[in-house]
C-alpha cells in the first residue's frame, strides 16, 4: 500500500521510493544524521505544548487520561465517561469512530458533544 507521502516522494525523487521499500524489507538501514535544526524545532514544539497544557489547566476543565497500561476499549470508556461528566478538553484522547480507533484528539473549550449528554 502506498500513501500520499510515498507518491509525493516518488515524484520528487524516484530513487527514494526504491530506498524506502528496501528499508521496509530490511535490506538496508536508513542513515540517521543529527540535525540541530530539527532538534531545535522539537524542543520548541515541546515547550509550546507544555505551555498550552498549562494554559488549559488554568482556563478550562481539562484532563489527561493515561492510556499506557490499559486497553483501547478501557481508554475510550474512561474518556467518554469524563466527557459525560463535563470535561471540556481531553489531552491525547483515545477516540473510537465507526472505522477504528483514533489517538491524539483534543476537545475545544466551551463546546460539548450532544451525543455524550
Amino acid at each position: 500500500m502506498f500513501f500520499a507521502t510515498d507518491i509525493a516522494n516518488f515524484l520528487a525523487c524516484r530513487r527514494l521510493l526504491t530506498l524506502d521499500r528496501a528499508e521496509e524489507r530490511g535490506q538496508i538501514a536508513k542513515p540517521v544524521f543529527r540535525d540541530p535544526g530539527a532538534d531545535l524545532l522539537r524542543e520548541l514544539g515541546n515547550r509550546h505544548e507544555q505551555a498550552f497544557l498549562r494554559h488549559l489547566a488554568e482556563t478550562a476543565n481539562a484532563v489527561e487520561i493515561p492510556t499506557a497500561d490499559i486497553s483501547w476499549a478501557e481508554a475510550v470508556a474512561r474518556i467518554v465517561e469524563a466527557l459525560r461528566h463535563g470535561v471540556e478538553v481531553v489531552y491525547q484522547a483515545t477516540l473510537r469512530d465507526g472505522l477504528g480507533v483514533v489517538e491524539g484528539g483534543v476537545g475545544t473549550p466551551g463546546t460539548r458533544s450532544t451525543r455524550l449528554g
